[in-house]
């Protein structure tokens, strides 16, 4: 009875001993979103603006807590009872005698402030972690693994991003074996988690774990947070706070997120928005009057069915200004007397009523609206601000990282050594027409088809198609290597995947466009229609044809005053242009086509 009795006492110490441990996860609060950097002012702001903006999470109280020599520690705890979902459905079943009828939910929450030298850290529990969501560090984790880590860690378990550019929204990725950052393409993405297993070495040296209670390698999660898979007490954390600021005061081993987007969650971010939407009509303004460049394109969020419209309707409110047959840059709206006399050049604050007021609709032939949407939501592009390069993207900003852009241009200067290939079309582009001009050079050429504006099911496979004896060129043209190039290469992307989808499915596409080459119409396309063909119908062209023979094609035209070559790529200074290049050659080869830029003549 004895040994049953000291039995069960060792256990209710090991019980209390464990109930005082969990795994805890750690956040960082951004000191950008307060116009002050006082640990007691900070923490007022947040509760403060909580009980403003977050009437629902109402009641947080704040707890006496005793000292900790060095920290900063402020407490606050909630305790609310609500009605569960489920329990009005269940009326229909219990009578109203029954206790399911008026049961309730006790939530109970909180949220520690805890500062240490100049950082602001918190951990949550409950219905807390949304009180501190719009003030956190969203790299805080991150910035931790990229300073603990080598770059060529290979025990990565599972990746989460988002992609700035490009037809992919985001992924997640799982990993069976080891996995290393170093095998990622970093271009383009914004990450937003990373699982890890760790040396448990790492963690005994980075934040002070005794070896006792690390018998096998730990995994951490980096994210906005930061969390070690093990269970810690409340002086752990804290010794792990202390060494957390000492990691965060290192350079970084490598850098992981090359684009940051800025987020309209705190006061700094919301303050550099607005400043930066500024600077873009600012911009834009001086592109209206006569004192700026035209490098900010036009599109609308849904590439395709925006580039594929057959022409483009111009609105006040409701007020009809002009229609256009392509609005791809702000030079087509510019060269519109219509659009022009709708603005207001009085001064920037009236420009920016004026413009504010405009929208862009969409339409394909037979008249069926495809896109909607305001002028400025259309407009993308880059610019500088206080040396830095940010990119303006779908009514997004994201700030460039040096790092990223001397990648890119490394990776776009291999892309050009490899790709290049100027003999495809050597016709000079005269700089005075527009694209369709020089796509009608080649339409009695009968090496060439002419498909401009030949669209089937929506598509423009290409501008011009051409044949020779081993090879299969199809060719998107484009006048200018700037943001546009974005759009250019989302067609050219489109292009290839219904090509591939065609081959396996006997050229449904390729025969429908046989047929309406051959057809009847008025207007521009029956020039188009009328062309010189080659011999062989374009079934007869692509039938059984390999995949190795056939090379999608980039064609542009340098438009800038100096005379630029395309293999000096840091003469060109739109990274949107590159960074799309990029992704498409990644694209096409992936599909198993071969991929050609081209730099045309000009005068």
């Amino acid at each position: 009875m004895l040994k049953t009795l000291a039995a069960g006492l060792v256990r209710s110490v090991i019980d209390m001993e464990e109930t005082e441990k969990m795994p805890i996860t750690l956040y960082r609060l951004n000191d950008e979103a307060f116009n002050f950097k006082e640990f007691d002012k900070m923490v007022d702001w947040v509760m403060d603006a909580d009980r403003e903006q977050n009437k629902q999470l109402v009641g947080f109280k704040e707890q006496e807590v005793r000292t900790f020599d060095g920290f900063y520690l402020r407490l606050f705890y909630s305790q609310k009872t609500r009605k569960p979902v489920w329990r009005d459905f269940l009326t229909g079943v219990a009578l109203p005698s029954s206790k399911i009828i008026n049961a309730s939910n006790e939530d109970a929450s909180f949220i520690a402030f805890i500062g240490y030298n100049n950082n602001l850290f918190a951990i949550s529990g409950g219905q807390g972690n949304f009180i501190i969501q719009p003030y956190i560090d969203q790299n805080f984790g991150l910035d931790i693994i990229c300073r603990i880590l080598p770059q060529n860690h290979n025990a990565i378990k599972s990746i989460q991003d988002v992609g700035v550019f490009g037809s992919i929204l985001g992924t997640e990725k799982f990993f069976r074996g080891d996995y290393r950052l170093d095998d990622e393409e970093q271009f383009g993405k914004v990450y937003k988690s990373v699982i890890s297993g760790i040396d448990k070495q790492i963690i005994i040296d980075e934040f002070g774990f005794p070896s006792s209670e690390l018998k096998r390698n730990p995994r951490i999660l980096a994210k906005s947070s930061f969390q070690i898979s093990r269970s810690i007490d409340f002086d752990n954390l804290l010794e792990i706070i202390k060494r957390t600021d000492s990691i965060l005061a290192r350079n970084p081993n490598f850098i992981l997120n090359k684009i940051t987007h800025i987020n309209r969650r705190g006061i700094v971010n919301k303050q550099l928005i607005e400043t930066l939407n500024i600077e873009l009509i600012q911009y834009l303004f001086e592109f209206f009057t006569g004192n700026g460049d035209d490098a900010i394109n036009i599109c609308h969020r849904n590439i395709s069915k925006y580039l594929n419209a057959i022409c483009y309707e111009v609105k006040a409110h409701r007020k009809h200004i002009c229609s256009l047959e392509t609005i791809d840059n702000i030079i087509h709206l510019a060269n519109n007397s219509d659009f022009v006399i709708n603005i207001n050049l009085n001064s920037v604050d009236e420009f920016r009523e004026s413009i504010e007021k405009i929208s862009i609709l969409s339409f394909d032939e037979e008249g069926n609206q495809l896109t909607k949407a305001y002028l400025l939501e259309h407009c993308h592009g880059e610019l500088t601000y206080n040396n830095t390069v940010y990119f303006f993207l779908d009514g997004e900003w994201y700030r460039i990282e040096d790092e990223f852009i001397d990648g890119l241009n490394e990776e776009m200067s291999n892309l050009i050594a490899e790709n290049l290939d100027n003999s495809i079309l050597t016709d000079v582009f005269d700089l005075s027409v527009d694209e369709k001009d020089f796509n009608q050079q080649y339409l009695n050429d009968n090496s060439v088809f002419v498909l401009d504006k030949v669209i089937a099911d929506g598509i423009e496979i290409c501008d011009l198609l051409k044949t020779t004896s081993n090879q299969l060129y199809i060719i998107h043209v484009k006048k200018g290597f700037n943001n546009s190039i974005r759009e250019l290469t989302s067609q050219v992307a489109l292009s290839a995947n219904t090509l591939l989808w065609d081959t396996k499915k006997r050229y449904p596409h390729v025969k429908k466009l046989d047929s309406m080459l051959n057809s009847s119409k008025t207007g521009y396309l029956s020039t188009i229609y009328n062309q010189a063909k080659p011999s062989q119908t374009l079934l007869e062209i692509f039938n059984k044809k390999k995949f190795a023979d056939i090379t999608f094609c980039l064609a542009f035209v340098d438009t800038a005053t100096s005379d630029r070559d395309i293999k000096d790529i840091r003469a060109f200074h739109s990274n949107i242009a590159k960074f799309s290049i990029i992704e498409l050659r990644r694209k096409i080869k992936g599909l198993g086509f071969n991929f050609k830029l081209i730099q045309l003549k000009r005068p």
